[in-house]
């Protein structure tokens, strides 16, 4: 039996009862019920419906205007409405869920395949969806989101909690774009050639900070570094600059924090694979000390110290500068050699070597006694007038920036002579007369400071000059001390002074990459040789002690030179 209602402004009230189709179905301009409504058919209506309690339809519901029900709605197939859906509870549908406009779920929502909203969606739990989710304004909710295929939203996207998609997401068309076949993520594009394609005219923002704030590394990693303002990649092992050069050559190769480190302590030959950018730390010979007697230190090899240099693929040949080599009385004390690089028979650098020491008695010539010129100066020995000129015993200077070298001292008189310059600093004079009880030689100029090897070293350090008095000599309460080695691996003074006077000393070997040798404290005969400079530091040769026939020996050799080369790796 059915019954109508089919005037204008006319409705269906079902009161204190439940509207309950078993197997037919429903078809209304308008429903209002405060109890349940259970369809076993199709509920078709053309206006609004209104159910205070639960509704429940086996078949498709149709609603041409707002479908508000109190409780929960659960749908056998499709829902469509034209206008908005309110449901103070659950809300499940097996079928489609097609919305007209705003959809409003207190509780849960489970559509079995696609739910398509043209307003906003708001669901108070959960929203689960088998198919496509399609939003025309905002979807706003406050538990979980799991989409099985596709979720498209044109305006906002707010989940209180996991939002989990099985299929495409898009945000505002290509801002964002998940593609869910190839397992890809697009930013300014919808079809992403790889695992993330970014399309557009502006910039990608990386992470940055210093090399201490890296992290712990995993292969393909990228950042930018602010300490060397490069972008650097971990490579499974180490962070390594992108930009990195590479080469090879030298007795050690060495990471040192952002940099890697050559170090040729002898002659070979640096061969670059791709070009980049290097400091370079260039180390000439050292100048041996003076021999004989009344010597003066021998002057330090230059340094030269070039920083930010371009250097192109190919072989550079290095060739380490030789120390000089320390000889005796009236013999001309052996230079050292200069340091250089060389490409494609081009000279690129080339650290000059030091000047020796004065020597007495002069072999032929006054001017070995006075010191002589080199990357830094040698010290003036055996002066009877207190700084005899005509030599200048001349460095580089300075502040002759890339290259540094001080000059030599002059000698006080026969007993104080002078100090070898080092790269960092002048020679320095002695102190005491040739009668006195105390006294000293000149110490040698320090050497010049830098980290270059990872470590602050001072290369290439003066020879200290002899102190060898005359009265007190040979008496136990003598003080003399010769002067002291540069710091940088200058060799000590040799003191011409009984080895019973406990307060007199040798000149100390100066701190450096390699130590200089200490100078020797005797008034045996051929036996006050000058301290030697530091291996591979550049540092001159102390000076030989003695008066007359007590004492005398060599002059120190002077330290070999080296060549440190860094970049960033």
């Amino acid at each position: 039996m059915s019954y109508y209602v089919t005037n204008d402004n006319s409705f269906l009230d079902i009161k204190n009862a439940h509207l309950r189709v078993t197997s037919g179905n429903v078809y209304a301009t308008g429903i209002v019920t405060t109890a349940n409504v259970e369809v076993g058919g199709e509920l078709t209506v053309t206006g609004n419906v209104v159910v205070g309690d639960d509704l429940t339809v086996t078949g498709n519901v149709v609603v041409g205007d707002d479908l508000t029900v109190t409780g929960n709605v659960a749908v056998g197939d499709d829902l469509t409405v034209t206008g908005d859906v309110a449901v103070g509870d659950d809300l499940t549908v097996t079928g489609n869920v097609v919305v007209g406009d705003d959809l409003t779920v207190t509780g849960n929502v489970v559509v079995g395949d696609d739910l398509t909203v043209t307003g906003n969606v708001a669901v108070g739990d959960d929203l689960t969806v088998t198919g496509n989710v399609v939003v025309g304004d905002d979807l706003t909710v406050t538990g979980n989101v799991a989409v099985g295929d596709d979720l498209t939203v044109t305006g906002n996207v707010v989940v209180g909690d996991d939002l989990t998609v099985t299929g495409n997401v898009a945000v505002d068309t290509d801002t964002l774009f998940v593609d869910s076949v190839n397992n890809r993520v697009g930013v300014g594009t919808t079809s992403p050639g790889a695992e993330l394609h970014v399309v557009g005219t502006g910039a990608i923002v990386l992470p940055s900070g210093t090399t201490a704030q890296q992290p712990t590394g995993v292969t393909g990693m990228i950042r930018f570094n602010t300490e060397t303002t490069q972008l650097e990649y971990y490579n499974g092992s180490t962070w390594s600059s992108i930009t990195a050069m590479t080469a090879s050559g030298g007795e050690s190769t060495t990471d040192v924090g952002a940099y890697r480190v050559h170090i040729f302590e002898n002659s070979g030959t640096f061969s670059v694979y791709t070009g980049g950018v290097v400091d370079i730390l260039i180390v000439g010979g050292g100048g041996a000390g003076g021999g004989g007697r009344h010597a003066g230190g021998g002057g330090a090899g230059a340094v030269i110290h070039a920083t930010s240099v371009n250097v192109s693929s190919g072989d550079h040949i290095i060739t380490i500068g030789a120390g000089g080599s320390g000889q005796g009385a009236l013999t001309i004390p052996a230079n050292g050699t200069s340091t250089t690089i060389v490409k494609a028979s081009t000279t690129m650098y080339s650290a000059l070597r030091g000047g020796s020491g004065g020597t007495h008695p002069n072999p032929s010539n006054i001017k070995y006694e006075y010191g002589q010129d080199g990357g830094c100066g040698g010290g003036m020995g055996h002066s009877t007038s207190g700084g005899e000129t005509g030599y200048q015993r001349l460095g580089l200077g300075l502040s002759a920036t890339p290259a540094f070298g001080g000059n030599g001292a002059v000698a006080i008189n026969r007993a104080a002579n002078g100090g070898g310059g080092g790269a960092g600093g002048n020679g320095q004079t002695g102190t005491g007369a040739e009668s006195a009880i105390t006294g000293n030689g000149g110490d040698g100029g320090v050497g010049y400071q830098n980290d270059i090897t990872g470590t602050s070293y001072y290369w290439a350090g003066g020879g200290g000059g002899s102190g060898s008095p005359d009265t007190y000599r040979n008496n136990s309460s003598c003080t003399w001390r010769s002067g002291d080695g540069g710091n940088g691996g200058g060799g000590g003074g040799a003191t011409g002074v009984t080895t019973s006077a406990s307060g007199a000393r040798g000149g100390y070997g100066g701190a450096g990459y390699n130590a200089g040798s200490a100078g020797p404290r005797t008034t045996v005969a051929n036996a006050c040789h000058g301290g030697a400079g530091g291996n591979n530091t550049g540092g001159g040769g102390g000076g030989a002690g003695g008066w007359a026939s007590d004492g005398n020996g060599n002059g120190g050799n002077g330290g070999k030179g080296i060549v440190v080369i860094r970049y960033l790796k």
